[in-house]
C-alpha cells in the first residue's frame, strides 16, 4: 500500500491530465515548476492556484492542456470549462476526457446558438476575457469597498501599486 502526503481526492482534477501525459512530458512540466496548481476543487478542469489566489479553468484535448482563464471564483472556473465542453458537444468533437458537464446542460441553452457559430479558438479567446474582466471587476468592487486607499495592496500582476510600509 502507498501512503500519499495529501488526501488522494485532492489529484481528482488533475487525474485526466496526468492520464494524457507521458512520463517525459510530466518530467518536462515538473521541471518547468509548473505544478503549482493544488487541484482541490469538486469541479472538473477545474485547480486552485495558490500563488495567484484565483481558480484555473483548463480543458485538454488530443493531449494538449489548454488554459481558458484564471478566474476569482471557483463557480466561474467550472462554468468556463462547461462552455468548452458545451462546444465540443454542439461540434461533435470527440474527446478522450469525455463531455460531461459540471452544471445541467439545459442552464447553457440560451448561449447555444452562439457557441455553435464560434471556432474553437474564439471561444477560448472570449473565456480569457470574461476571466480577466471578472478578475476586474471583483478588484475593483474590493476597492469600493475598503474605501479610501484600498488599493494599496494590490501588488500582483498588472495592477502593481502602492504597499504600505
Amino acid at each position: 500500500m502507498q501512503v500519499l502526503n495529501f488526501n488522494y481526492a485532492e489529484y481528482e482534477g488533475e487525474l485526466e491530465e496526468l492520464g494524457l501525459m507521458t512520463e517525459a512530458e510530466l518530467v518536462q512540466k515538473l521541471k518547468r515548476g509548473e505544478g503549482a496548481r493544488v487541484s482541490t476543487s469538486k469541479f472538473r478542469g477545474v485547480s486552485w492556484e495558490r500563488a495567484r489566489r484565483l481558480w484555473g479553468a483548463d480543458f485538454n484535448h488530443n493531449g494538449k492542456n489548454t488554459r481558458l482563464g484564471q478566474f476569482g471564483t471557483e463557480k466561474g472556473a467550472a462554468r468556463a470549462y462547461d462552455h468548452m465542453i458545451v462546444w465540443f458537444r454542439l461540434h461533435e468533437v470527440e474527446r478522450k476526457g469525455g463531455t460531461e458537464l459540471n452544471f445541467d446542460y439545459a442552464e447553457y441553452e440560451g448561449e447555444l446558438e452562439e457557441l455553435g457559430r464560434m471556432t474553437q479558438i474564439e471561444v477560448v479567446e472570449k473565456l480569457r476575457r470574461q476571466a480577466l474582466a471578472q478578475r476586474e471587476a471583483a478588484n475593483n468592487a474590493e476597492g469600493h469597498e475598503a474605501g479610501e486607499g484600498a488599493g494599496w495592496q494590490r501588488h500582483r500582476g498588472r495592477r502593481a501599486g502602492w504597499r504600505r510600509g
